[in-house]
């Protein structure tokens, strides 16, 4: 019997050939496969996932990196920054929810809530602690919008349903929530792509508030498992989704400036970028740069890299600004420091995810603060007495026992 040819899987193929359960050539920016068949061709972010126990360093790049640059896109590129994103993020959704027919929530279901009660719930409940400072013009306004703009409430209620659930002890129970999160948010990001081309004074404030949703959706969905053999996925890996869909929201912002400004919205501009620390001004800033100067060269192009990085840090916290924007600012270099599974970016990246924490009683940024410090403290510790006592005091600044 003639030995079977060896098989190498394709870890890394683009969303058409996972979607046909074909195997991908990983051909960029194209496979062969998506050039046939004359389809557009998507690939995964790259992952950060642990190596092997022992590894010099515990994160290591899956995949080819895409498109990473922080430069400036013009107003342009919306469509395809958002299309680029949310293509990464629905392929991760579960089959289950992006296959499944819409659900009934105008009736109790399995979850036992509906839309009534989720509504209710928006207006006493998320809408304050989504951003505490605009609580009422999205209360009010933004939900007007969405009895106008189906997408728009697709959101609304997907990011109330994954409120719910990260506040539930029980993940198991939290499971058909973040499932019929799941459906709300495929629904509301294909309703948000569609109308992205048509930006208009009538539609601009329900169009900015659902790539906001859509945002925090994409960064929060993926930490909560959706059933029982549903896996959370790396919180670092999900908090990078913000790049994009930052730059993208800026680029909607710069379409329609000229009618956010003039419209019930213009009153949340100047508090977007003014979210800073909540009670204290902690960031041990000298402390990181002693310890990046030890191991790197003073001057070189890596210690630029990580000193643009902690004075970034430094910044939005002094001028009280949202600490959400500072993966924005540290620039590709960073990033791919951070991919590259760098001890000390990804020990910056620790700080941050504190900062998060600490940054405002948003429950979205508390969250996957906390995520993110838990998932890579456990990459530093052990590492020597040092990055012990970084590891311990970022761990109890988001409230984990010593």
């Amino acid at each position: 019997m003639p030995p079977k040819r060896p098989h190498k899987k394709s870890r890394n193929g683009c969303y058409q050939c996972r979607k046909r359960r074909v195997k991908c050539n990983e051909q960029r920016p194209r496979c062969t496969n998506c050039t046939h068949r004359d389809e557009e061709c998507h690939f995964p972010l790259p992952l950060l996932l642990p190596r092997d126990p022992g590894s010099p360093n515990d994160f290591s790049p899956c995949g080819t990196p895409g498109d990473r640059s922080s430069a400036h896109r013009s107003p342009s590129d919306s469509t395809l920054v958002f299309t680029s994103a949310s293509s990464y993020l629905y392929a991760r959704l579960p089959r289950s929810s992006t296959n499944l027919a819409p659900l009934q929530l105008s009736s109790p279901g399995p979850i036992g809530i509906n839309d009534l009660a989720l509504m209710h719930y928006w207006c006493t409940r998320t809408c304050y602690s989504f951003t505490p400072f605009g609580a009422d013009l999205f209360r009010d306004h933004v939900g007007q919008e969405a009895l106008r703009y189906d997408y728009l409430m697709e959101a609304l209620l997907a990011l109330t349903l994954l409120h719910i659930a990260s506040e539930m002890d029980d993940t198991i129970a939290a499971g058909p929530y973040v499932s019929a999160a799941l459906q709300h948010q495929n629904r509301g990001l294909s309703g948000l792509r569609a109308t992205l081309s048509d930006i208009s004074p009538s539609n601009c404030d329900a169009i900015f508030a659902s790539s906001v949703f859509i945002m925090v959706c994409a960064i929060v969905s993926p930490l909560l498992p959706a059933g029982r053999d549903d896996d959370a996925k790396s919180t670092a890996e999900s908090m990078l989704l913000l790049v994009d869909f930052i730059n993208g929201i800026a680029s909607i912002v710069e379409l329609s400036r000229k009618w956010l400004e003039n419209g019930p919205m213009s009153t949340i501009f100047d508090h977007t970028l003014k979210q800073g620390l909540s009670s204290d001004n902690w960031f041990p800033a000298e402390e990181l740069r002693h310890l990046v100067g030890e191991a790197v060269i003073h001057g070189s192009h890596k210690h630029q890299i990580f000193e643009q990085a902690i004075h970034e840090l430094e910044t939005v916290g002094k001028r009280n600004r949202s600490v959400v924007i500072w993966v924005t600012l540290v620039g590709s270099d960073f990033l791919d420091e951070l991919r590259s599974g760098d001890l000390f970016a990804i020990t910056i990246f620790m700080h941050w995810g504190v900062l998060l924490y600490k940054t405002s009683d948003m429950w979205w940024t508390r969250y996957s603060g906390t995520r993110l410090v838990g998932e890579l403290s456990s990459t530093l510790v052990g590492r020597g007495e040092k990055w012990d006592k970084i590891v311990l005091d970022c761990r109890q600044q988001v409230g984990f026992s010593p």
